[in-house]
C-alpha cells in the first residue's frame, strides 16, 4: 500500500513509501533509498493506536503508540 510516514507529526511532509502488513508486523520501505525513515514494527509492541477521520481536504492518519522499551 502507498504510505508517507511522518516522525514528527501532522505538519511534517514526510516520506513517501510503501507500507506492508504481514501476520505479525508493518513494514516501512520509502522510495529513495537514501532516505533513513525505514520502520518495522511488530504488533505485540504497539500499545494503542489513533485514526483521523480524512476530511474533503485531508487525507486520513494513522497513528500508532507504541510500548516503551525496558532495558
Amino acid at each position: 500500500m502507498r504510505a508517507r510516514y511522518k516522525n514528527n507529526g501532522v505538519k511534517d511532509p514526510g516520506v513517501q513509501g510503501v507500507l506492508i502488513m504481514t501476520e505479525d508486523k508493518f513494514d516501512f520501505s520509502p522510495d529513495d533509498p537514501v532516505q533513513s525513515a525505514k520502520l518495522n514494527v511488530g504488533f505485540r509492541s504497539i500499545e494503542d493506536y489513533k485514526v483521523t477521520n480524512g476530511g474533503s481536504q485531508k487525507k486520513a492518519l494513522l497513528m500508532f503508540i507504541r510500548k516503551p522499551t525496558t532495558e
